[in-house]
């Protein structure tokens, strides 16, 4: 569903009484409208906000919630390698005035453990596939593995959650209040 930003035109409008939001009884006849329209056409909710028949999900934005490395070319482009994230200058002219007199044209931000903790939580339950339980405690530890396994206690329900054996995801009506959910779960 849409979220305003503060200092956007939209967030202007809808102070000013110019832009009307949907009530949460309606946002939510629309979700679930749209999972099941989708649903019987044969698409797949694989990603909070994202559907594609079998075999056409996006790879690009997959391995952003997967964690996999991605290198970032030109202007405003991204880079991740799993120890840091890196952005480039978003003005072209002075990303190449910078290459070319061999000033940095990028910042650089390291990843501390919490950090990717939370990445990890916040991109994986955002996926049909969910967290791995094992890839917690393989990954992180034991420390991190009882804080995942408190807040999951603590906010089971089984109109939110889907468990198994190894793998934790949300349900149509946990993703519905992902937001909430997600704010839970970061460590900080």
């Amino acid at each position: 569903s849409l979220t305003l930003a503060k200092g956007t035109v939209l967030y202007k409008q809808f102070l000013n009484k110019k832009l009307n939001l949907l009530s949460e009884d309606d946002l939510l006849i629309q979700f679930n409208r749209t999972i099941d329209e989708l649903t019987a056409h044969g698409f797949i909710q694989y990603e909070i906000s994202n559907y594609a028949k079998d075999g056409f999900m996006s790879r690009h934005n997959c391995s952003y919630w997967e964690g996999i490395r991605y290198l970032g070319i030109g202007p405003s482009a991204h880079s991740y390698n799993k120890v840091s994230r890196q952005w480039n200058i978003s003005s072209t002219g002075k990303y190449c005035n910078n290459i070319n007199q061999r000033k940095p044209f990028s910042e650089i931000e390291y990843l501390t453990e919490i950090d990717k903790f939370n990445e990890y939580l916040i991109t994986g339950l955002r996926t049909s596939k969910g967290i791995s339980k094992n890839f917690i405690i393989e990954n992180f530890g034991k420390k991190f593995y009882n804080y995942f396994i408190d807040k999951v206690d603590n906010l089971f329900n089984d109109k939110l959650f889907f468990i198994n054996e190894d793998r934790i995801s949300l349900t149509r009506n946990g993703i519905f209040i992902s937001d909430y959910i997600l704010e839970q779960f970061f460590y900080s």
